[in-house]
């Protein structure tokens, strides 16, 4: 019945997602605490997932729930070892692509490899702050 449900979802959220009826907030967003809440939404047990990431990985521009589900839905299925063109993965990669990014599939062994980019947050400049005018006297 949960499968049954969470299909009917995907589905509501891809004709959504294809009408244009999905509001996005595209924001800088940290991977290492999103990456720590698909975690948390996937609970313990399971299959073990490797995840590649640069040394210095800057934020992306994204929405955080928009790349919370696409990831945690990357990483349910690729602990049930679907096959790289199920409706999951579509959903995943149109959700990406609708955040200015890219979601490739590749097999690798008995499950498969994914690569997804999104473009980066622009480092803001440090800027000195103006004392205040208590600080002057």
């Amino acid at each position: 019945m949960r499968r049954t449900v969470q299909l009917l979802s995907d589905l509501d959220e891809l004709s959504r997602l294809h009408a244009g009826a999905l509001d996005l907030y595209l924001r800088p967003v940290d991977l290492d605490e999103l990456l720590t809440a698909v975690l948390d939404d996937l609970g313990p047990g399971g299959h073990l997932i490797q995840c590649s990431l640069p040394e210095q990985l800057p934020d992306v521009i994204a929405d955080a729930a928009v790349l919370t589900r696409v990831l945690t839905a990357l990483a349910a299925e690729s602990q049930r070892h679907s096959p790289p063109d199920s409706l999951t993965l579509r959903m995943c990669r149109d959700l990406t692509e609708t955040m200015g990014g890219t979601l490739e599939t590749a097999a690798a062994g008995p499950g498969f490899a994914v690569t997804l980019t999104l473009p980066a947050a622009s480092r803001r400049p440090i800027t000195p702050s103006t004392p205040s005018p208590t600080e002057d006297q």
